[in-house]
This record gives C-alpha cells, sequence and structure tokens, in this order.
C-alpha cells in the first residue's frame, strides 16, 4: 500500500480491521515521515516514538488474535499539549509547566485509547491556547506545511498542521476563541462583508462554497446574529477574568517564564472587575438564544472562519492585524458545536477556511454537510505541495 500518510482515519481503520494493512506498518511509515519533515514543521513537543511502537506491536497481536478493541484499533492519534496524557508532560507550550507531568489520562485520551488508538504524542499550541506563534518559548511554533514560512493558524497549530502534512490521520486539539439535499443551511455573511470585512479571496471561496451545496440541493438563506465586535467584546472579558484566575499567582511569581504575547494578552485580566464579568455572562446568555433562533429555521449556519489567507510566520505586525479577524469566537462564547474545514487555495497557494456550525448534540448533521462539501470540492484529496 503506497501513500500511507495520506490514508484518512477511517481508511486506516477499515484497512487495519479488514487485515489489509498492519498498524505495525502505518506505524513504522508515519514515524519515518515524522522524523524527516517534523523538523521543518516543529508539529511535535513530545513525540513518544518508543509507546507508539509498542502499542502497534501489541495493537497487531490483539488483531491477529481476533481481540479487537474497538472501531480506532491500530490508528495513531496525536494530541495537543494543554490535553493530560499519563506518563507525559502537558506544558501548555510554555517554560511554566515544562515539568509538568500528567499522571492520569484526560478522558477524550482514555476513550480514545478504549476504541484501540495509539497516542503518537503531544503536539505544538500557543502558549496556554491563548498566545499566538512565539519565538521566545522554550519549543519553536508550529508552521504550515503548505508553506513552512506561514503560520498554521492556532492556537490547535500542531493539530491541523500534522493533519496537513500526513504525519498523522487525526489528532485532538481545542477551541479557546449522506446528501445535503433538504437540508437548509443559514448563511452569515454579514461576519465576512460588513462586521470584518474579509480578503476577495476569502468572500469568493465562501460564496463558492454556499453555492456548490446549492447545487447539491442545499436551501441557501441568510441569516443574522449579533456581531462579530459584540461577540469579540462578551468573550474578551469572560476570558480574560478567567484567565487571570488561573494565571494570576504565576504572572505575579514567575511573569518572566511567559512569552510576550501570552503574558501581554493574560495581563489584561487583572484590571476586568466583577460588574464587567456579570454584563459579559448576562450578554453571552442573550447571544446562545440569538444563535438559537437562527438555527430554528435551519439545520446548519455557514460562516468564515479566517477572513485572510495565511500570513508569513516571521511578520510580527501583520500576525498581530489578521490574528483577531476572525469568527470562531462566536461559538466560543455560545457553545455551538463548530467545524472548520478548507473552503479553496489562494492564489499564493494557501488554504482557505470555511465553518460550519450546528445545533446543540447535532454533530451528525453537522458532519453530513462538511462531508458533502468536501467531497463536492475534493478538498480531501489537495495536500501541500512541498510535502
Amino acid at each position: 500500500m503506497s501513500d500511507l500518510h495520506w490514508m484518512t482515519a477511517v481508511e486506516a481503520a477499515r484497512a487495519i480491521a479488514a487485515r489489509e494493512l498492519s498498524p505495525v506498518e502505518l506505524m513504522t511509515a508515519l514515524l519515518e515521515r515524522i522524523g524527516r519533515l517534523d523538523p521543518k514543521l516543529n508539529v511535535f513537543i513530545r513525540l513518544d516514538r518508543d509507546a507508539a511502537r509498542d502499542a502497534a506491536k501489541a495493537a497487531e497481536a490483539e488483531i491477529v488474535g481476533g481481540r479487537v478493541r474497538g472501531p480506532l484499533h491500530g490508528v495513531p492519534v496525536g494530541i495537543k499539549d494543554i490535553i493530560d496524557v499519563a506518563g507525559l508532560p502537558t506544558t501548555c507550550h510554555s517554560k511554566i509547566l515544562a515539568d509538568n507531568i500528567a499522571v492520569a489520562d484526560a478522558v477524550c485520551v482514555s476513550r480514545l485509547r478504549g476504541a484501540g488508538a495509539i497516542v503518537l504524542g503531544k503536539l505544538s499550541t500557543h502558549e496556554f491556547a491563548i498566545g499566538g506563534p512565539s519565538f521566545d518559548l522554550p519549543w519553536p511554533p508550529a508552521r504550515n506545511p503548505w508553506n513552512p514560512d506561514h503560520h498554521p493558524g492556532g492556537s490547535s497549530s500542531g493539530s491541523g498542521a500534522g493533519v496537513a502534512a500526513g504525519l498523522f490521520p487525526m489528532a485532538l486539539g481545542s477551541d479557546t476563541g449522506g446528501s445535503v439535499r433538504g437540508l437548509r443551511i443559514g448563511f452569515i455573511r454579514h461576519f465576512h462583508e460588513t462586521d470584518t470585512p474579509a480578503d476577495p479571496e476569502v468572500g469568493a471561496a465562501l460564496e463558492h462554497v454556499a453555492g456548490t451545496l446549492h447545487r447539491l440541493g442545499a436551501e441557501i438563506r441568510n441569516v443574522r446574529v449579533p456581531s462579530l465586535e459584540e461577540f469579540a467584546a462578551v468573550n474578551r472579558v469572560i476570558l480574560q477574568s478567567e484567565a487571570w484566575t488561573i494565571h494570576g499567582p504565576w504572572l505575579r511569581e514567575r511573569p518572566g517564564d511567559y512569552g510576550q504575547l501570552a503574558r501581554r494578552r493574560l495581563m489584561a485580566g487583572a484590571f476586568v472587575g466583577a460588574g464587567d464579568y456579570v454584563q459579559a455572562s448576562r450578554r453571552r446568555l442573550q447571544m446562545i438564544e440569538a444563535v438559537e433562533d437562527a438555527l430554528r429555521d435551519v439545520d446548519v449556519l455557514l460562516c468564515a472562519s479566517a477572513m485572510d489567507p495565511p500570513c508569513r510566520i516571521d511578520k510580527a505586525d501583520e500576525i498581530a492585524r489578521t490574528y483577531p479577524r476572525q469568527a470562531r469566537t462566536p461559538f466560543n462564547v455560545t457553545g455551538h458545536p463548530a467545524l472548520a474545514m478548507m473552503a479553496g487555495i489562494s492564489t499564493g497557494g494557501l488554504p482557505l477556511s470555511v465553518q460550519f456550525v450546528g445545533r446543540c448534540f447535532a454533530e451528525a448533521t453537522l458532519f453530513r454537510v462538511a462531508r458533502e462539501w468536501e467531497r463536492a470540492a475534493g478538498t480531501g484529496e489537495k495536500h501541500p505541495p512541498v510535502m
């Protein structure tokens, strides 16, 4: 079997279950690719190479013996380094937690292992999932496999870059910011048209996504929710207040051990009052209801994710300008399930993104729409050209 590194998690799981692919064969191919490409991409903070090899051998023996753990038996997975994996450091990509060894698996990791998945190691993030691509931390920032001179977005930078580069078929990240016929899709155009005007290429890509889904049979309706500015204000107050509660003691005792970007963002929480937090929390409840209202007449929302193509990773001014220009924050505020994926390729050869948002506990519909878009556009077959 060639090009094992481009197999999806589903394809790998099916091939392993059918004994057409050995977990050891897949692991060997991925570890070779990681060894060759990760020095350029900085996806891993900690690659647990020996444990992953041993787990692949154990999975192969279990499958041969007819003992199948679950639907992901033998499939490798990377874990964002804000999620605990027993025996490995959970650093949050920060010097503050460089020696923080997890004593137990997080629930999500435990469930992945229960389904038979093999943990490869811990992946780069932005410091405490709040900073940005920083060069003043113990580990370098992950880079964009479509062009390593550019940053891959965040904060789950290692998770996204690693899957895109074919280093592993699936990864855990996190958010801190069949047919579709008959389905109704609500297009939140005001996010990218008036709230935060997007780069023209992004706007065109979003219209292409909507048009493609319409041709597949979906009904597209314009919908409105609160503005991005309102969502950002509520998110900022709540996030900074809660972050200061956690980081305040460390920032007082060890400020120099934080990267400059994360330190600056976290310090702002010291100046947020209790009244501001209460008002933001009240407004958050209203925003949840507003998104619920929008979803009452449609099945899925479609909107921008990032408003610009990726910029160079070494251009601090451009990163500072483009980093907040995104539409992911609203659904951090409301808690609705959201999925960001490729919408197309920019003229500079870098991926553009689209976001789908669903009703609470209706992730199946969300994945259904995303899969139909991926099939129609062929984005699942597009890979970084230099990899």
